[in-house]
């Protein structure tokens, strides 16, 4: 999968499961899942720096 896609992927997971939070705990929960310090985002944003040029591109 390519860094296109894979931020697809957590994009479309994270706005699934943002509107099926009920409560502002499973907000916060979903929050962490994706930006928090072990979260999905972050994890794929701190790959970006190894990536070549060309994987860089879209």
């Amino acid at each position: 999968m390519n860094l296109s896609e894979e931020l697809d992927s957590i994009y479309q997971e994270a706005i699934q499961k943002i509107s099926s939070s009920i409560s502002e705990e499973d907000l916060d929960r979903n929050k962490n899942d994706f930006i928090g310090k072990k979260g999905k985002l972050t994890a794929v944003l701190k790959n970006v720096a190894s990536l070549s040029i060309e994987e860089k591109r879209p």
